[in-house]
């Protein structure tokens, strides 16, 4: 088992069962990747969530009436861009936004913030952030 998913999982070495760890992905070629990656791991399941955020809802929500997992992962590409983050890396990310959600208008694109519709942007937890930005950090 690899550091990270230990520090995920040990829950600070007290004796607890490990929880189970859902990574969910885009594509078929994520997913492959991920599942080279974590080798025999047994306590890891990964599914395809498909692109775009309801296919990803759907299909995220469906693997999580069936079982119980302790973290939920969305792996990807996530729109990285060369110079900004390379193949291979990881990112935590300290806010959603959904920038295709929106409308398309005689001014042009308009997201929901500038129609009056709601947020495109979803803040996450800054200590969840903090969290696993450490571990990762010490998992090097």
């Amino acid at each position: 088992m690899s550091r990270l998913k230990r520090a995920f999982c040990d829950n600070d070495n007290r004796q607890q069962p490990q929880k189970r760890v859902l990574v969910m992905t885009a594509v078929s070629a994520e997913r492959e990747a991920v599942l080279r990656g974590l080798g025999n791991d047994r306590n890891t399941d990964v599914f395809l969530a498909g692109v775009g955020a309801v296919s990803a809802a759907v299909h995220t929500t469906k693997v999580l009436a069936k079982a119980e997992y302790g973290l939920v992962i969305c792996a990807g590409i996530g729109g990285g861009f060369p110079g900004r983050a390379e193949i291979g890396s990881i990112v935590v990310a300290n806010e959603i936004v959904a920038v295709d959600l929106g409308a398309e208008t005689s001014e042009g694109f308009q997201s929901l913030d500038e129609l009056g519709l709601g947020t495109s942007r979803i803040p996450v937890e800054a200590s969840l952030v903090n969290d696993i930005t450490n571990v990762l950090l010490a998992a090097r």
